[in-house]
Parts: C-alpha cells; structure tokens; sequence
C-alpha cells in the first residue's frame, strides 16, 4: 500500500468517470464550420429508439425538442434509461442551454445496436427565435 500514488489513483478513477477536468465540454460537442452539436453516449449500452417495438420512436430527424423531451432509452444489464439532453447537464457543466429548443439532425444509431461511451448518438442544433 505503501507504494501507491495516492493523488495519481484519485486522478485516474477521476478520469475513467468523467468526473475530471478532462471531461466533455461544449467545445468538445461542437462540429466544425457548423452550430451543430454532438450527443455522445454516456456510457456501454444498447440503443433503442422507441419504447417497444410496436410504438413510435421517440424523437425523429427535423423533430424540434426541449432539453428534458426523451430521445432513446439505453439499455445495460437489464436496466433501461431515458436519456434526453439535460441528463448530461450537470452541476457546475451546462452542455445543452436547458431554455433552448433544439432541432434533431441526425439520428446515428439503429435499433437495438450496441454503443460504447463517447459513441455518437445524434447530432442536433439548436433552433434559432
């Protein structure tokens, strides 16, 4: 034990959770030459579009969607999460302006498909008034 780095163990698990000074930012979500932005995969799951099956996707491209409008559900270990724009919106790192109105460009992503963390998921911009 002794010969552990104390503060280099406590940057490392830092990093590997996105908790570090190095984490996503909105310059990092921007694409160049353009005011689109990206939306990355939070985490290793399995990406569904809609609910089930039978019923709509949530969110198509052209759709118009606030930051807390559901856009898929991921799925790890059995265990399904809504995501939508505010949920990478945390205290301290605004990454989607929550008054905004965002337009869906692009859905990356098909049913059922396997992403890692980072993977792109969608690319949207937002809707100018």
């Amino acid at each position: 034990m002794n010969r552990i780095d104390q503060q280099q163990l406590i940057e490392d698990i830092e990093s590997s959770a996105g908790s570090s000074k190095e984490s996503v930012t909105l310059d990092t979500l921007r694409i160049e030459g353009s005011n689109e932005l990206k939306v990355l995969a939070p985490s290793s799951s399995i990406f569904y579009s809609a609910p089930s099956p039978t019923e709509p996707p949530y969110v198509k491209e052209g759709d118009t969607i606030s930051v807390t409008k559901t856009l898929c559900l991921m799925e790890a270990m059995k265990m399904f999460s809504p995501l939508n724009l505010s949920s990478f919106n945390t205290q301290g790192n605004t990454l989607y302006d929550p008054d905004a109105q965002y337009k869906i460009v692009r859905i990356q992503n098909e049913e059922g498909q396997q992403v890692n963390q980072g993977d792109l998921l969608f690319v949207i911009s937002p809707v100018q008034h």
